[in-house]
């Protein structure tokens, strides 16, 4: 029950949308449709777009821009993306031997950038775990960067005392973890 995705010929990319995950582009995926495990081989990234833009089926190929340039503004259109360099792992949920759309935990690796409008995350390696709640599917529980961290958060309040262009708060570590309570 193995789904192994490769561009070919007349695409650069698999460019894959799953309800529940996001929009993957990616060289190359390969799932386990009764463990829920999967591999990204190569660099690519994870969009997340507006719910209603993600139907409750597998598209291939969707009439959407590639992903954004990680230097570049996210375009209109896009909540957050994440982004990588060599390779990503993922689990989702499974129920009676089938995978469904709650992803249990990602783990990217190489140059990972994570970033929403007032947001950016860094590192070498991202991994993410996520809880099952009644309301919802699934809620981020942890977060551990490891190698070159950097996060970056918008401020509301800029101090115009500090050093240019440092305004918005920001912490660095060769190592992060974070802990997330669930939203009730």
């Amino acid at each position: 029950q193995d789904l192994t995705l490769s561009r070919g010929p007349s695409s650069d990319r698999v460019d894959l949308t799953v309800p529940g995950a996001g929009r993957f582009v990616v060289p190359k995926v390969s799932i386990n449709l009764a463990s829920g495990g999967g591999h990204i081989t190569g660099g690519g990234a994870l969009l997340y777009l507006p719910d209603d833009e993600i139907r409750n089926t597998v598209t291939v190929n969707p009439e959407h821009p590639r992903p954004a340039d990680p230097d570049a503004p996210l375009p209109e259109g896009l909540i957050r993306q994440i982004s990588w360099t060599d390779a990503a792992d993922f689990q989702f949920r499974t129920l009676k031997r089938r995978i469904t759309d709650a992803i249990q935990s990602a783990d990217f690796q190489g140059g990972v950038i994570a970033r929403d409008r007032a947001s950016w995350l860094s590192g070498d390696r991202v991994a993410a775990e996520f809880v099952q709640l009644p309301a919802k599917k699934s809620s981020l529980h942890s977060l551990r960067v490891r190698g070159h961290a950097l996060g970056i958060g918008r401020s509301n309040r800029p101090d115009p005392d500090a050093l240019q262009p440092a305004q918005d708060p920001f912490i660095t570590a060769d190592e992060l973890d974070v802990a997330f309570a669930p939203s009730t």
